[in-house]
């Protein structure tokens, strides 16, 4: 559902259920409540996330980057690279 809406929004990137990103170009998405999670592989091998949380005790947007994980499986909580 989260990922048809998101081409619904930005139809030139290909959104993938929360999984570990291993295609370059393409986003991988975890949601679940007030939090969306993103992830990408980029073409030297990290993998490069962001997450939104629009409620709760730490609102705000958080950056990550490292080992290609799932999103929903992945420590975002910097923010700054």
């Amino acid at each position: 559902q989260v990922t048809a809406e998101l081409t619904s929004i930005e139809p030139s990137l290909t959104y993938n259920a929360d999984a570990a990103p291993a295609n370059n170009n393409q986003i991988y998405v975890s949601a679940s409540g007030s939090t969306v999670t993103l992830g990408s592989k980029s073409a030297s091998g990290t993998c490069f996330y962001i997450k939104d949380v629009a409620t709760g005790a730490t609102p705000g947007t958080f950056y990550a980057k490292g080992t290609c994980t799932a999103p929903s499986a992945t420590t975002v909580s910097g923010a700054n690279w």
